[in-house]
């Protein structure tokens, strides 16, 4: 009885002493922020456009708001219209869309821009803002297009809604030319033709212009860029001489290019330029025909014709002086060869000799021949640019005196001797081993002038320097004397100093005055030589008048008395 007693003190004393544990779950706040982002619209038409946003993460804080916020803003306006299109409360992650019907602010405004957003108890979140994005019917933007003024452009896509709405115009600052254009009858392609006054090089923008919306994002939409290349209209000519200028045009060239654009000539490539000079396109290059075309930068052309250069006449070469002499110089007309190829490119040949020709602006050239044998001959040319023999020919005479109009003078005499004489060639005539001087040169004739030598008889040379510096002779048999001079008188008889004396004679212009041994300074006259007598003389009597070829005296007849 007293063990069961102890036993159930012990477990009160137990039960008393044990205290009751209770479980406690503690909660921790997220403090992760929430994640969204915005998306390029899924569609925006006329008609209607669809947002697109995404939820990436949601914490604890509450929704209060979600949905997208639209920003408009027109041209030259600097405040910004708030569109807010509300989904409400309930938001889970994921894509996020929202499809409205496409009121006017937004089709009306110039730029437009959107983001998605949630509003929580704790603040707003909002996303990047993006560009809304308008799309056309599946009607493709272009911009490999290559082509040239004139030319046909053929666009595929939908064109449904374009039909009656829109126009197609130029995208150009200073140009927004409308451009025609048709549909096909599917409404699946647009065609139009590339306006005629584009230049080479341009890269042209073109747009579909709304007629309905005329202002506003809407307004427009950019449906190709070109890249206009010009080409060259064939020539309508092909036959130039070699000093001509080829004018080339064709749609999209003039002076201002954007871009290079080239002109294929023979087997060189040229800049292009509106008007080329054969001279500049055939250096380097020597020929008498040449294949023309052009590289535009898309395409090479070659046309089917070749620039050929025009054929100096045969027939209409004539000789001017139709006598030469071997290896003497004299003139042609009709042909002008530094107009049909480069001269230093150019030889000339009279018979099997070599030739030269120098060209004149009056139109009579100059042709030197070689030292050929007497007979007729032709003038031939050759050169890369031509070919040339003339149907006149020249004649090969050598050089012969036939006569003499006088046999005998004094010196200073004009003396004519007759033969087959030409003007423009420096004929010499030699007296013995002395030179004459020539005074005139005609056809037929020359004159010349007996110089002061020993008198006598010499028999008469003439003859002239040829080409290469050879000299042609002809020892004629023709002969002149030279007859002394004579020194018969003179007057006044007497005078004072600073008078004027004459004195008289015959071959007398050639010689020395001599004034009592003072010599004195002719002043006019060849067979009556007038002079004065020097002023400073002082003494009086009787002088001497000689005169002196070269060493040789004459002396006058008779003295003059000075006063």
């Amino acid at each position: 009885m007293k063990q069961s007693y102890i036993l159930w003190l012990v477990s009160l004393c137990f039960l008393f002493s044990c205290k009751k544990v209770e479980k406690v779950v503690e909660t921790i706040p997220d403090t992760n922020p929430i994640g969204i982002e915005t998306l390029i619209n899924d569609n925006a038409n006329e008609s209607t456009i669809t947002f697109s946003g995404r939820i990436l993460y949601l914490n604890d804080e509450s929704i209060i708001d979600h949905g997208f916020v639209v920003e408009c803003q027109k041209y030259y306006d600097t405040s910004i219209k708030e569109l807010v299109y509300s989904l409400g409360s309930k938001a889970k992650t994921g894509k996020i869309t929202h499809t409205i019907q496409t009121p006017d602010e937004i089709l009306n405004s110039n730029s437009v821009k959107y983001y998605y957003y949630i509003k929580t108890n704790k603040g707003v979140y909002k996303g990047e803002t993006t560009h809304l994005t308008f799309y056309w019917y599946d009607i493709d933007y272009r911009d490999d297009i290559i082509a040239s003024p004139d030319d046909k452009i053929t666009l595929n896509g939908n064109f449904e809604k374009v039909k009656d709405n829109y126009t197609l115009n130029i995208n150009e600052d200073n140009n927004r030319q409308e451009i025609p254009f048709t549909l096909g009858k599917d409404l699946k392609t647009l065609v139009f033709q590339l306006p005629a006054n584009l230049t080479h090089g341009s890269r042209i923008s073109f747009i579909l212009q709304n007629k309905v919306h005329p202002t506003g994002l809407y307004r427009n939409s950019l449906l190709a860029t070109v890249k206009v290349v010009g080409k060259l209209n064939e020539p309508t000519n092909y036959h130039f001489m070699y000093n001509d200028k080829i004018t080339l045009t064709g749609p999209g060239m003039g002076p201002a290019l954007k871009e290079p654009f080239y002109i294929l000539f023979g087997n060189r490539s040229f800049p292009y330029e509106p008007e080329m000079n054969l001279i500049n396109l055939t250096y380097g290059q020597p020929a008498d025909k040449y294949t023309i075309g052009y590289f535009n930068g898309k395409d090479t052309v070659i046309f089917k014709e070749k620039i050929q250069l025009k054929q100096p006449a045969p027939y209409a070469l004539y000789f001017n002086d139709t006598e030469f002499h071997p290896g003497s110089i004299g003139n042609f007309s009709g042909v002008d060869f530094s107009t049909f190829g480069r001269q230093d490119l150019t030889t000339y040949k009279v018979g099997n000799k070599n030739a030269y020709v120098s060209f004149n602006w009056t139109g009579i050239h100059k042709l030197t021949i070689g030292d050929l044998p007497e007979g007729d001959y032709a003038l031939s040319a050759s050169s890369p640019f031509f070919t040339f023999t003339s149907q006149a020919k020249l004649r090969v005479k050598k050089l012969q005196a036939t006569g003499i109009e006088q046999s005998k003078g004094y010196y200073g005499n004009l003396v004519r001797i007759n033969g087959n004489f030409r003007p423009n060639i420096p004929y010499q005539v030699r007296l013995g081993n002395q030179d004459a001087e020539l005074v005139s040169i005609q056809n037929g004739q020359i004159g010349m002038v007996i110089p002061p030598i020993a008198a006598g008889t010499y028999p008469i040379t003439v003859g002239y320097r040829g080409s290469e510096g050879k000299e042609y002779m002809d020892k004629t048999n023709l002969n002149l004397e030279i007859l002394a001079p004579v020194f018969s008188d003179f007057y006044p008889k007497k005078g004072k100093a600073g008078d004027q004396i004459t004195i008289v004679g015959k071959g007398i212009y050639y010689g020395m005055i001599y004034f009592g041994g003072r010599l004195v300074w002719r002043e006019s006259g060849e067979e009556e030589i007038k002079f004065t007598i020097p002023r400073d003389i002082t003494y009086k009597g009787k002088i001497e008048i000689n005169l002196l070829f070269g060493n040789k005296w004459i002396k006058g007849k008779e003295t003059f008395e000075l006063i």
